[in-house]
């Protein structure tokens, strides 16, 4: 077994894992790209579909396509 040296325990480079180095959990662009569609879509389509429906029962405009 592998002791860690005091260097690498407080560099924060993660653990070692039979004798290699691995590196700690960060975040990706892919990671954030997926996160931002995943939570993002939903809200976007519920925000306009309640748009639209406010639209169609009262005929008024209040949501984001009334801007543009």
């Amino acid at each position: 077994m592998v002791r860690p040296t005091a260097a690498s325990s407080t560099s924060g480079t993660g653990e070692r894992v039979m004798g290699h180095d691995i590196p700690k959990v960060r975040p990706t662009l892919a990671g954030l790209l997926w996160c931002l569609l995943y939570l993002g879509l939903p809200v976007a389509l519920i925000g306009n579909v309640l748009d639209l429906m406010v639209q169609i029962l009262l005929g008024w405009c209040i949501g984001f396509w009334c801007v543009i």
